[in-house]
């Protein structure tokens, strides 16, 4: 969105978020082999829609607003790094666990 913030015409599009559509896919752990886990997982893809205009329409009928992107740009950052710390934190556990 925030490389169209000029672009006349252009409305703002949003991504569904990853949590719903990992609820809608059946994601589970199954046995293949003795040993090993595998994830089934099926082919939910995500959608795009168009952002609801909650604020100024600009006169080029752009809807972009650059302050709300930036905020979604910092919530998805710090989603990041929250999943990302926990990952890393549940590795080093299990690392831990290997080695003893």
């Amino acid at each position: 969105n925030i490389a169209n913030a000029n672009t006349p015409g252009y409305t703002a599009n949003d991504v569904e978020p990853f949590e719903k559509v990992l609820d809608r896919t059946a994601v589970t752990l199954a046995a293949t082999q003795t040993g090993h886990l595998g994830a089934e997982t099926t082919n939910a893809g995500f959608n795009v829609k168009p952002e609801d205009p909650d604020g100024a329409i600009m006169p080029s009928k752009n809807t972009v607003v650059l302050e709300q992107e930036l905020m979604k740009a910092g919530e998805v950052r710090r989603s990041f790094e929250l999943n990302t710390a926990i990952v890393k934190a549940f590795h080093s556990m299990m690392t831990m666990v290997v080695k003893s």
